[in-house]
């Protein structure tokens, strides 16, 4: 007969753990997520840009063939392109003289439809 095997509790060479390191850690954890980051960040910066770019261009009447940029510099060419300000903002709120609806009406019906 064979003797039983002999179980050592005494630490060997290949029973010493190496830590992990942080970027193993986070590669082993967060596999999908990094996978999926450049796609979100893609997105996050398009979307940001464009509305971002909107807001600007909501201060603006620009006919959209002058020279309009924001980056690297900003750029808005006469007279295809000029600045309102508040302008539109201020005709949006207070267009509701007879014989149109008031705004308030106008957004009720929209967001009930």
């Amino acid at each position: 007969m064979e003797s039983p095997a002999v179980i050592s509790t005494a630490p060997s060479a290949s029973a010493v753990t190496v830590p992990e390191s942080a970027w193993r850690r986070l590669w082993r954890h967060n596999k999908g997520w990094l996978f999926v980051a450049p796609a979100v960040l893609l997105w996050l910066f398009v979307g940001f840009y464009t509305v971002a770019f909107s807001i600007i261009l909501s201060f603006h009447r620009w006919n959209g063939f002058a020279q309009f940029s924001l980056f690297p510099t900003y750029v808005c060419q006469e007279p295809g392109c000029r600045f309102v300000g508040l302008k539109y903002y201020e005709e949006l709120l207070t267009w509701g003289t007879p014989p149109t609806k008031p705004f308030s009406t106008r957004l009720g019906t929209t967001s009930l439809s």
